[in-house]
């Protein structure tokens, strides 16, 4: 059994994993892994908004790792409340990234035309490049949640990470 664990998901799946973390951190179960990290992929707040708040404030309280691959507000992701949500518990922390063309779909990258056209007129156009900053970026904080590390490439004040911020491909995304 692994001995550390990242959560990560995304959409609704995003406050159901914001719960599971809650639960996790407030209690002590023997022979678990230890969670050392959350991904959040564009993370939309359920019907029950009290779940995601008790959640975050749980979180809060917290060291643990939280990133954020956020997209622009659209129907799709219940106009950003999950990271608005995020933002606002979560206050003075780096969070993560939003690609200013982002999709809400864009963590799916559907090899399916249909099934990508489908997702661009609902929730915005799927785009390789896209796809690519929110694999690169949610594996790199995987990575590091698990190695407690931190690669400098995918954090504020790298070059790299600063020139893609500069170019208008991605804003930071930090709590209030």
């Amino acid at each position: 059994m692994p001995t550390r664990l990242v959560l990560s998901g995304h959409s609704a799946g995003g406050d159901a994993v914001f719960h599971i973390a809650s639960q996790l951190v407030s209690s002590e179960v023997p022979n678990t892994p230890r969670l050392t990290g959350l991904v959040q992929l564009d993370p939309v707040r359920g019907i029950d908004a009290s779940v995601t708040d008790d959640a975050l404030a749980i979180l809060a309280a917290t060291d643990l790792p939280i990133e954020v691959v956020a997209t622009p507000a659209s129907l799709c992701n219940n106009f950003g409340s999950g990271v608005a949500d995020t933002r606002r518990y979560l206050t003075g922390r780096y969070l993560g990234i939003e690609p200013t063309t982002g999709s809400h779909a864009d963590a799916l990258d559907t090899g399916d035309a249909t099934v990508a056209a489908a997702a661009g007129l609902l929730c915005g156009r799927i785009t390789a490049g896209n796809v690519a900053l929110t694999r690169e970026f949610a594996t790199a904080w995987i990575r590091d949640d698990l190695t407690g590390g931190a690669t400098p490439e995918f954090r504020p004040g790298r070059a790299d990470y600063d020139a893609l911020s500069a170019a208008g491909v991605l804003r930071t995304v930090t709590g209030m």
